[in-house]
């Protein structure tokens, strides 16, 4: 993306903070990570993409309340596994929430030997009967042990990928709760705007 766009034109490592709208444009205030300092971006439109805990949203929309949870937890993780099937295949097993496996590859077969960078995800319903609420009180991005995702994919067989190979290979293994968003009255207002996010599943990177 750099190559194509210019050097400058992708930023890592800012916490995006509040923005304001200026006579000609929008200013985004952000702390760099990397040193603690204050970073001030001006431009001509201003898209919040950051997440079911997206603060542009909150900026642009206070009074909204927390999402909601579905009582669905997701245990993600990426580990180095031998390809599947072409090397390029998706996999997606179960059908419902709470009870469903995905995996696909994060990296071009092509370019590894043999092994293939996979992003994994593994649904789990928190309790039978659970109704939509808040958030659950722990949060989200608990580290989950390789023997803990063993026992939860243990009762999954499936013949094209090896789930307990994916669980010990995973460096680390997450879990975060399923969360979701009514839809807004609207996105956007003058040069800033909220992405729609309806069905929002995750935010573990923001």
């Amino acid at each position: 993306m750099r190559e194509r766009l210019g050097p400058d034109s992708v930023r890592a490592g800012l916490l995006f903070q509040r923005f304001e709208q200026t006579a000609d444009g929008v200013r985004a205030h952000f702390l760099d990570r990397s040193n603690g300092h204050p970073a001030v971006e001006d431009a001509d439109v201003l898209v919040g993409a950051d997440g079911i805990d997206s603060a542009v949203r909150t900026q642009l929309h206070p009074d909204e309340s927390p999402p909601t949870w579905n009582g669905v937890h997701m245990w993600r993780g990426v580990a180095h596994h031998p390809h599947v099937l072409d090397g390029r295949s998706i996999v997606v097993a179960g059908g419902t929430p709470g009870a469903k496996f995905v995996a696909y590859p994060i990296e071009d077969p092509t370019s590894a030997d043999s092994d293939t960078l996979v992003n994994w995800v593994l649904e789990l319903r928190h309790r039978s009967g659970h109704e939509p609420s808040a958030p659950p009180p722990e949060g989200t991005g608990r580290r989950v042990t390789a023997a803990e995702a063993r026992a939860g994919l243990s009762s999954w067989q499936l013949p094209w990928i090896d789930l307990t190979t994916l669980a010990e290979r995973s460096s680390a293994i997450f879990e975060y709760p399923m969360l979701d968003r009514d839809p807004l009255p609207r996105w956007s207002f003058g040069r800033s705007r909220s992405s729609a996010t309806p069905h929002t599943r995750c935010s573990p990177w923001a």
